[in-house]
């Protein structure tokens, strides 16, 4: 079967968007495979300090790792009630907020307690993100490149 260029397969004309517009946009979404990617594997590298800076015991220890994993499951299990009622886009922006709020939280604490609660939040904004990123991909993808769209979220999620 002859390959088609791109653009006959999305023509710029299809709902007055383009293609550079819909590579903008499927960018962004996909940074939310890259944020979780990030976020889940950035912890490994400052276990080391946070038990001598916090003087953790094992058990607390990993807590401090885990918080934002349950974050994660917490955040993805309500981000489609929260999207369907507030509307996705303003739920993808409070995710991105609560993880602001949660990198400042766990950059400038100096209790462990704080700590725990930041990773958390960031775990919720980061599940939140994980469930409508690519919802958001596959809503803007047109039919013959959504396939590509979402398998570019979940290559940024293991870059992350």
């Amino acid at each position: 079967m002859p390959s088609r260029n791109l653009y006959e397969v999305v023509p710029a004309s299809d709902k007055g968007g383009s293609l550079f517009y819909l590579s903008v946009l499927c960018f962004i979404a996909a940074l939310g495979g890259l944020l979780f990617g990030f976020d889940t594997a950035v912890i490994s590298g400052t276990v080391d300090s946070l038990r001598s800076q916090f003087n953790l015991s094992s058990m607390m220890e990993g807590w401090v790792v885990s918080s934002a994993l349950l974050g994660c499951i917490i955040g993805a299990c309500f981000a489609g009630l929260l999207s369907d009622r507030f509307g996705r886009n303003k739920i993808l922006i409070m995710a991105a907020v609560l993880f602001l709020v949660s990198e400042v939280g766990s950059a400038i604490t100096s209790n462990v307690t704080i700590l725990i609660y930041a990773r958390l939040l960031g775990g919720l904004g980061v599940g939140i993100a994980a469930m409508l990123s690519p919802w958001n991909l596959s809503d803007y993808s047109p039919d013959p490149l959504r396939g590509a769209s979402v398998g570019r979220y979940q290559l940024a999620l293991v870059l992350g």
